[in-house]
């Protein structure tokens, strides 16, 4: 028996009605939208734009206001004026005060001293590493170290400082354009001996880590950490 074709229903033709309407609808809701797109970005673009202008003569300048001054730190001779020496301090802080002399800190930069130095540079020393030989010795009052400097021959070098104590002493040379250097030569105290602190490595005058190099220069690699309130003045 042949089966029959199923009528459409009512509601199945109502809906095959509203999707067609929507379809139809569909690409005029898409025109619609893409004209409201392009409306506003034309919109936008010939917007008029507005900035708040400043009235520079009305600006004020560093020095009429006080926050805005640089700092500068106090004059020297103000703040040196008012340093009573590390001796001021001993009456009311005797017992910190021995604790201190004497110590690593106090050590860490000084003057050569007779009574502390004398032991290491006389009677005249001689260190040789690896192929040259260098003398420490007394002159007078001052205490010199004749070494292979920037020339690439020995040349004789007046302490000027001493910084260190433990486990051992550098000693600082002058250097043209106010350069303060670090010899390689080193004195161990309590082993009363002369030793070089870069070992058996043969630094030559000109490199880096050379004694007379910038590697080993006081005023850009010790200075900062052997004192207090350092000043490099390089604009005096």
């Amino acid at each position: 028996m042949a089966k029959g074709k199923n009528k459409p229903t009512k509601s199945n033709k109502a809906s095959q009605k509203k999707a067609k309407v929507h379809y139809k609808r569909g690409p005029g809701m898409v025109f619609f939208m893409v004209a409201l797109i392009v409306i506003g970005v034309v919109f936008w673009a010939n917007k008029p734009i507005t900035t708040n202008k400043v009235d520079r003569s009305k600006a004020e300048s560093p020095t009429s206001n006080p926050k805005s001054v640089l700092w500068e730190p106090e004059e020297e001779s103000k703040v040196f004026s008012k340093y009573a020496g590390s001796d001021s301090c001993k009456k009311c802080h005797q017992e910190e005060f021995d604790l201190w002399h004497g110590s690593d800190h106090q050590l860490a930069e000084r003057l050569p001293d007779a009574a502390m130095d004398t032991e290491a540079f006389s009677p005249t020393r001689e260190f040789t590493h690896p192929m040259v030989t260098s003398q420490m010795y007394a002159d007078g009052d001052r205490f010199q170290i004749n070494t292979k400097g920037l020339s690439g021959t020995n040349e004789a070098f007046k302490v000027e400082r001493v910084i260190g104590e433990k486990p051992l002493r550098q000693y600082l040379v002058k250097f043209p354009r106010g350069l303060l250097q670090a010899v390689d030569l080193s004195y161990d105290p309590h082993k009363n001996e002369w030793f070089n602190v870069f070992g058996d490595e043969d630094r030559q005058p000109g490199e880096w880590g050379h004694w007379s190099g910038r590697g080993m220069n006081w005023n850009t690699q010790c200075a900062s950490c052997h004192n207090t309130r350092l000043r490099k003045n390089h604009d005096e």
